[in-house]
């Protein structure tokens, strides 16, 4: 069994509350690592005023996907590789969190997925040009990276374009940096304010919801009020959920689908994906499993 468990993290959520439920009971020993909070300097990690002391055997999992998140996986890979005996996500497959990252990923596999195309100028006729080759306006604008539906929105002109971009970059952060980086991504009306994530564990599918606006959004996450049922997993998905799982060595991520008149498509792979709606929906007590798994 593992001495401890590090979860890194961005901050405070139900998440970290469920997993400390669910270690208490199975008596593992959890720490928290907040990407903004600790100090890292070129030897040493300090939280909360101590310096981390990593014991072999030890293991390190982020459920985060922010930039500071990604340089601290990054120095942990290459700093105490002797010491942590386990880490995910690791440096590539936490590329995924990237939205364009993950499209390319699809493509690469023959996984079909919608169009995509990255945001490299701001004028406005190269951003037309843009979204012609994805099917033209309305088409969807999205942050690479976001969670929970945030940084995402139709829009039908290149001025809209702008519009979403500026804003996002003008937004008040308490970091001193960012990733920032768009892309435009055809709309599918016929799948708008649907859309299906499942939940794969460890080479496993645990299972798969149904997820409905309930407010006329075209975004169906449950973060912002959609409806989670469970549904029995269509062959078609399931197929293409494998497929993506093992390509990806994937450890624990929601992979979310929507259909379209042209069958299923691949939308995003969520590595640090939230569980509660899962949860609620299924039963399935998701915080036990990734813990039983990580010991494991």
């Amino acid at each position: 069994m593992a001495k401890k468990i590090w979860i890194i993290t961005f901050g405070e959520c139900i998440r970290l509350n469920r997993f400390r439920e669910e270690g208490e009971k199975l008596g593992v020993e959890l720490e928290i690592i907040k990407t903004y909070n600790v100090q890292i300097t070129d030897n040493k990690i300090i939280n909360n005023d101590q310096e981390i002391k990593f014991k072999r055997g030890d293991i390190v999992w982020t459920i985060s996907n922010n930039a500071a998140a990604h340089h601290l996986i990054r120095y942990l890979t290459s700093r105490f590789k002797k010491e942590i005996k386990f880490i995910w996500t690791n440096t590539g497959a936490i590329n995924y969190a990237d939205k364009f990252f993950g499209n390319s990923f699809f493509s690469s596999i023959n996984i079909p997925t919608p169009k995509t195309i990255f945001v490299n100028t701001f004028k406005e006729y190269k951003l037309d040009r843009l979204a012609n080759h994805i099917g033209g306006y309305p088409c969807i604008i999205k942050a690479n990276i976001g969670s929970m539906g945030s940084g995402v929105k139709i829009v039908n002109s290149s001025n809209d374009v702008k519009n979403f971009i500026k804003k996002k970059m003008e937004a008040t952060v308490d970091v001193p940096f960012r990733r920032s980086s768009f892309i435009l991504q055809e709309f599918i009306k016929e799948s708008a304010g649907t859309d299906f994530r499942v939940l794969v564990l460890g080479g496993e599918i645990l299972g798969a919801i149904k997820r409905t606006s309930q407010n006329g959004d075209f975004r169906a996450n449950v973060s912002l009020g959609g409806k989670a049922e469970i549904v029995e997993i269509d062959e078609e998905i399931k197929k293409m959920a494998k497929k993506i799982m093992k390509k990806g060595n994937l450890f624990y991520a929601g992979i979310d689908f929507i259909k379209s008149d042209r069958g299923y498509l691949a939308l995003e792979i969520n590595t640090s994906a939230q569980f509660k709606g899962f949860e609620k929906a299924t039963g399935t007590n998701v915080a036990r499993e990734i813990i039983r798994r990580l010991i494991r």
